[in-house]
């Protein structure tokens, strides 16, 4: 991908309009940007003058956005441009309505004109005040409904007082004869049989619900933990389809914001050339540079991985600048192997090399 920062002629002082190649699936009226440092830790927090920069990633919206092909155009002004020194590369990430947008571009910022004097801040908006609960007026109870009594019925005349005594008799005699038959020709019950229930059926374990970028955008929703984020997104990159590993990329950025070392690895090893694969990398293309920066970012942490990765791409001769060498390679992995690296260990001895 390529960005470019331009400032169009007529401009107002302190705007710029940034240009990102194929970003054609993102959502122009909910686009959103953050800016961070060269060294991925400090990010743009606010508009305006004052200290801008701070440790936690915040999403900024921009003037206006157009996407024309695969060319989209971001304009902001000088509440944003004011805080950005020319001729420094920022990282520049980019969401939408649907999620952060995987990969970072790498933003080489041109010196533009500006206002003679800085921005103001711009008012944080108040909260919308929550609505009053409506209450409502109990309902009466119902009137009583009205009910005739009702009418007894008259009592039947009187029998004849011999005629009780007469049925009574002959109903005893019937019983006592029916009784006497029924214990001479009664039969023994056969034992009831203990019918042997069927098994239940197996229940079907239900389907694991798929992981992908969604999924993950909605597990950050929630906040969780650096920790948390990095045992997901583990468990995201083991799942292993084309958008589970777009929706680990998310998580481990956000567990590597955190501090997490591991994370910052991971993420580097997605970019690194010697590594990169299509289907274990979430950004379209190897990058070596990126991969230093977020190597680095797992170095200050002292973590091993990190450390010996980061060695391994000052050796290669991929990336360039003030301190980087292969003798700078060999001292850190040196200090990866310190950490018990055992892979370190072992490329220093095929380099002849001291651990």
């Amino acid at each position: 991908m390529a960005t470019e920062v331009t400032q169009p002629p007529g401009s107002a002082p302190g705007a710029a309009l940034i240009s990102v190649s194929g970003r054609q699936g993102l959502d122009p009226d909910s686009l959103r940007l953050a800016i961070a440092q060269p060294n991925g830790q400090k990010f743009l927090q606010q508009y305006g003058a004052g200290d801008a920069w701070g440790s936690t990633r915040t999403w900024l919206r921009p003037v206006g956005t157009e996407l024309d092909g695969a060319l989209l155009r971001i304009r902001v002004d000088e509440r944003l441009t004011w805080n950005l020194q020319a001729n420094v590369t920022y990282l520049l990430a980019l969401s939408d309505a649907n999620g952060e947008a995987p990969g970072e571009e790498r933003l080489r910022w041109k010196a533009i004109r500006l206002p003679s004097e800085a921005p103001p801040r711009v008012a944080e908006p108040e909260p919308e005040p929550e609505p009053e609960p409506v209450v409502t007026a109990p309902e009466p109870d119902p009137e009583p409904e009205f009910k005739a009594p009702e009418r007894q019925p008259e009592p039947e005349p009187q029998r004849s007082r011999w005629l009780v005594p007469a049925l009574a008799a002959a109903v005893a005699l019937v019983l006592v004869g029916g009784g006497a038959w029924w214990f001479l020709n009664r039969e023994e019950p056969a034992p009831p049989v203990a019918e042997i229930p069927a098994p239940a059926p197996e229940a079907s374990p239900n389907p694991a619900a798929p992981l992908t970028t969604a999924t993950a955008t909605a597990f950050l929703r929630t906040s969780p933990d650096p920790a948390g984020a990095l045992t997901e997104a583990k468990r995201y990159m083991q799942e292993g389809s084309r958008d589970a590993v777009q929706g680990a990329l998310l998580l481990f950025r956000r567990a590597a914001d955190g501090g997490q070392p591991e994370a910052a690895t991971a993420i580097g090893a997605m970019y690194d050339p010697e590594t990169f694969s299509p289907e274990r990398s979430a950004v379209p293309s190897p990058d070596a540079e990126k991969a230093q920066l977020w190597y680095e970012k797992a170095a200050d942490a002292n973590d091993a991985e990190g450390l010996y990765r980061l060695g391994r791409l000052f050796i290669s001769g991929r990336v360039e600048g003030p301190g980087i060498s292969p003798e700078a390679g060999v001292r850190t992995l040196q200090r990866a192997a310190q950490l018990g690296h055992a892979e370190a260990k072992a490329e220093l001895e095929k380099l002849g090399q001291p651990q």
